[in-house]
């Protein structure tokens, strides 16, 4: 039988190789053969990398049903309080957000966050659940259950922003997701009138998406926000600032 890693190496074969199709009958199959020799490790490892396709490409019910069974085995085997049980339910939770089901993803995000809480080390996973939160909430216009779960997702993240990390993909994440709730509390502020608040928070965003992306559309858009905001507190010479910088950053024609 494949180990986990075998099987990890042959999947990421197949992505390489963007043999998409062959992706679902190659994990039903590591599934099928896990379940046989009754090595559930393997079938947890492997279902949630299943479960995680089936969100991706947007299979939701094949996606729910999943993680249905792996849940239910993983509280028959006593897995529940563990940060792989928290792991699954993360991945069932933006499952749910895709397909629109908003309080189920609610829910699962809240449990998965009673688990981690008293783990070690799980600040960014943490932050990020605050995170996919807060987006669930403002989605729904709800802006102050969402502001609310960005402001606890804030102190997270400026606690890791220093910290020095060799995975170049999962930094420039945690800089997206970072940069995301700084715009996030710009937007709920200034929902509440707030502008001074709202253009402290577009500032740290806008400075902050400059540093990781350069002159991207996003920076450019929340330097517009900065001048806008600026103007409306009266500082026309700061709104002038950032006028100034998209100006000097415009592409040649």
């Amino acid at each position: 039988m494949r180990t986990i890693d075998k099987i990890f190496e042959e999947l990421k074969k197949i992505a390489d190789g963007q043999r998409w199709e062959e992706v679902e009958p190659f994990l039903t199959g590591c599934l099928d053969e896990a379940r046989e020799e009754e090595n559930y490790g393997i079938y947890i490892g492997t279902g949630n990398e299943l479960l995680r396709f089936y969100r991706e490409t947007e299979q939701f019910k094949k996606a729910l049903d999943l993680s249905e069974d792996l849940l239910l085995l993983m509280e028959e085997l006593q897995l529940d309080e563990t940060e792989h049980f928290a792991t699954v339910m993360l991945n069932v939770a933006a499952a749910c957000q895709a397909a629109g089901r908003a309080e189920e993803a609610r829910r699962y995000y809240v449990r998965a966050l009673k688990i981690l809480e008293s783990k070690p080390e799980t600040e960014e996973v943490r932050a990020d659940i605050f995170t996919q939160m807060a987006l669930l909430f403002m989605n729904q216009d709800n802006y102050e259950e969402g502001e609310a779960m960005l402001k606890q997702a804030l102190p997270l993240y400026e606690q890791l922003a220093d910290v020095q990390e060799t995975d170049r993909e999962r930094e420039m994440n945690r800089h997206i997701h970072y940069s995301t709730v700084l715009s996030g509390l710009g937007e709920a502020s200034y929902r509440r009138k707030d502008y001074a608040d709202a253009l402290s928070y577009y500032e740290k965003a806008a400075a902050l998406s400059q540093k990781c992306f350069g002159e991207s559309e996003g920076t450019r858009l929340l330097r517009e926000n900065c001048a806008s905001i600026a103007r409306q507190l009266g500082d026309e010479e700061k709104s002038a600032y950032y006028i100034g910088l998209n100006r000097k950053e415009e592409p040649l024609p």
